[in-house]
């Protein structure tokens, strides 16, 4: 493979008819894969980039500093609600990521207010990382690694 123009060119690419057949031309192994332009990758990227990262974080530093601790959590916690609130109003897809970092940015922040501590607030994603690759590792060590359970590594996606 080699990028060539904007184009990643495809060496030594398998044929998927026999040798020798006539296709036209169809098939040619240095065939170039379009790929979108960088305006058009920013077009699709930056609203989501602003939407889930960009405007919280500067939500909760602006209320960080004016109000406290507290306070910035429970706007991040209303930006996100409305986020999606905004998503379901206009009959947008919900991505599963969205509901899974919701429940989490729930759970996170109710733990941050109650026990006022913004360092509670921040070790938590820490420590839910650290308890999930101790469950990915301790599944291979048990001989059953967890992955392989989920309805997408079943023998039918090819993805084992």
């Amino acid at each position: 493979m080699s990028w060539a123009g904007g184009n990643v060119v495809v060496h030594d690419a398998v044929q998927d008819h026999p040798a020798g057949a006539d296709d036209g031309g169809v098939h040619d192994a240095a065939a170039p894969l379009q790929l979108p332009s960088l305006g058009a990758i920013a077009r699709r990227t930056v609203p989501h980039l602003l939407e889930a990262t960009i405007v919280p974080a500067a939500l909760f530093y602006g209320v960080l500093v004016r109000i406290g601790a507290g306070a910035a959590m429970v706007a991040t916690l209303v930006w996100s609600f409305a986020a999606l609130a905004r998503r379901l109003v206009r009959g947008e897809r919900v991505p599963a990521i969205l509901l899974l970092a919701l429940g989490g940015l729930t759970a996170r922040t109710a733990v941050g207010v109650l026990s006022g501590s913004a360092a509670m607030y921040f070790v938590q994603p820490v420590i839910t990382t650290a308890v999930m690759a101790a469950v990915f590792l301790g599944s291979i060590a048990f001989g059953r690694p967890w992955w392989l359970r989920w309805p997408w590594t079943s023998a039918r996606s090819g993805l084992r």
